[in-house]
């Protein structure tokens, strides 16, 4: 026969709302014979049994899912005041029923900051690794949302900027949820920096919008910025699951770290804004001085250096870090480039194509670092050795691009050279690209060969 009177109370601190009978000995599941019923198919039938008696025991049933208290699986388990039990979406703490009334706060309070330690942690954690490598603001406000739901437990989520009166939404969960779905009146409730967290909204409370959206529970998180606010909002209807109990507290955290990736992006777009007009300035300046060297060079070496410097420039302030080149346009840039060099200096020219295609992509970083080691390759053989021919011959594997540039001309021992700046620039490029360069006497020619990987990390 039942003990009536349990020297523990069972308290629920997360989860849909469920009844708790005061037994000495109850047993927790999903089936009808369970004393409390939890309503959740990776639940088993028969979950777990809690012994209430002088001394609290836990005993799992040997369901897949498992129990956890304060975070670690257990089979069988002997309990204390304040442990967390979490089985599926719900959580219950553990009060001595004899200084219940005591304890009550303060049991509840600790229970809901472990719960937030346990798996609303992982899910802030994740949350601040993954924006942080998002640099679109629709693909922070969207990531935001869904970890906000997932959290929290509601179904409909928004983020909205309000400035200078007007509201403007950033995204919305489901996509495209109109705004007009929104309770103006619990927006107009929150406070810059504050969380207003309604769990029960009264029908003395509630306006007629909210009467007519059947909302029963609802949440607004602000954070101020430099152009107004930034508001987090998420509602509850008739017959949804209550929220979390602690979903205020983790929606601070979140629209708190949010506000960081978002001012992160407008710092690197100014910088990005301030760098292209220090890009621009350079090429209408330095651009000008150089392209009038060219064509006022006393010869045709002098010309040739001040053309490569030039097609530098260029290359550098033309070529946005971020963007994506496919590699036969890029070797198609190089061989024109290489061509006119070629033929100015009274060399004749050959390429031969390693057959790519646009499928292949490289970085605008990438990109820089192939064009300019190639070009500083063409300048040294053209100014030290002053070929009559220069050959480009490519190769491409599934995994590797290699190139065999040879000349001939005033030519010698590599390994007798004294390597200058233009060799170290090689070399450093050719490591940046994860490849490497070699230089070596064949005959009356010089051979230099790059080993590169076919899709260089940026």
């Amino acid at each position: 026969m039942r003990q009536l009177k349990p020297a523990w109370q069972l308290i629920q601190v997360a989860g849909p709302r469920v009844d708790i009978p005061q037994l000495v000995s109850l047993t927790i599941g999903r089936g009808l014979e369970a004393d409390v019923i939890l309503p959740e198919p990776t639940i088993s039938r028969r979950h777990v049994r809690l012994e209430l008696g002088p001394e609290a025991l836990l005993e799992d049933l040997g369901g897949p899912l498992g129990t956890l208290v304060n975070g670690e699986r257990v089979g069988r388990a002997r309990l204390a005041a304040g442990d967390l039990i979490t089985i599926g979406s719900w959580q219950f703490a553990l009060a001595d029923e004899a200084n219940s009334a005591r304890h009550d706060e303060e049991i509840t309070v600790a229970s809901l900051q472990t719960s937030l330690a346990l798996p609303r942690l992982e899910l802030l954690l994740s949350f601040c690794s993954r924006i942080n490598t998002l640099d679109r603001p629709q693909e922070i406000a969207a990531c935001l949302l869904k970890t906000a739901c997932a959290g929290t437990g509601f179904r409909r989520a928004w983020l909205l900027e309000r400035s200078e009166g007007t509201l403007h939404a950033l995204a919305s969960l489901p996509e495209g949820s109109d705004t007009a779905e929104v309770s103006r009146r619990l927006l107009a409730s929150a406070r810059a920096d504050r969380v207003a967290c309604l769990d029960h909204i009264g029908q003395a409370q509630a306006s007629e919008s909210v009467i007519a959206k059947r909302i029963t529970a609802a949440l607004v998180a602000t954070i101020a910025q430099h152009s107004g606010e930034m508001l987090l909002y998420l509602d509850a209807r008739h017959e949804e699951a209550p929220p979390q109990p602690d979903a205020a507290r983790f929606c601070q955290a979140l629209i708190q770290t949010a506000s960081l990736a978002f001012a992160r992006l407008e710092h690197e777009r100014s910088l990005w804004q301030q760098r292209e007009q220090i890009y621009q300035d350079l090429h209408d300046d330095l651009g000008a001085r150089l392209l009038n060297l060219i064509y006022q060079a006393p010869d045709a070496a002098m010309a040739d250096e001040a053309r490569a410097m030039l097609v530098d420039l260029r290359d550098v302030v033309s070529r946005p870090a971020r963007a994506e080149l496919p590699l036969d346009a890029l070797l198609a840039q190089m061989r024109s480039e290489a061509a006119q060099r070629a033929q100015g200096s009274g060399a004749s020219f050959k390429w031969s194509d390693p057959g790519a295609d646009s499928s292949i992509l490289w970085s605008g970083r990438t990109a820089s670092l192939l064009s300019r080691c190639l070009r500083e390759l063409t300048t040294n053989a053209l100014k030290h050795a002053r070929p009559s021919r220069i050959d480009f011959d490519w190769r491409m594997t599934s995994s590797r691009l290699g190139l065999e540039l040879k000349h001939d001309g005033e030519v010698s021992d590599p390994q007798a050279w004294r390597p200058g700046r233009g060799m170290a620039n090689i070399r450093k490029r050719c490591r940046q690209l994860g490849g490497s360069v070699a230089w070596r006497l064949d005959g009356k020619e010089i051979q230099a060969s790059l080993d590169l990987p076919r899709n260089p990390a940026p």
